[in-house]
């Protein structure tokens, strides 16, 4: 499962309008990991998968629209990447279906 580590400001703004938990269902095919976010400014959030460090920048607001739009981001990069539409799928897949979780995570230790 994938999940999306947010910093303390970043969990604050979506407080109100992103779940933290996911929908049912999920794919095992899927070779990105997790990311690791935060607020640039009051109006973007960058995202940094840990891995490749693959970076996407989005827009905050609405924070109701928030799951959908770095799948969106990440679509755009793997195609510019020439990654198969089928891998594509499963990448964006898990990634809208991801965990909003607070900063716990090591790499955002010092992330405000």
């Amino acid at each position: 499962m994938t999940s999306v580590w947010c910093s303390s400001t970043l969990n604050r703004a979506l407080a109100q309008g992103v779940k933290s938990g996911t929908a049912a269902g999920g794919s095992d095919n899927v070779r990105l990991g997790d990311w690791a976010a935060q607020l640039a400014g009051r109006e973007f959030v960058v995202a940094i998968e840990e891995r490749t460090c693959l970076t996407l920048v989005v827009r905050l607001l609405p924070v109701a629209g928030l799951r959908h739009r770095p799948a969106a981001a990440l679509r755009l990069a793997l195609e510019d990447c020439r990654v198969s539409s089928d891998a594509i799928e499963y990448e964006c897949d898990a990634l809208e279906r991801a965990r909003f979780l607070g900063r716990r995570h090591p790499a955002l230790s010092r992330a405000r």
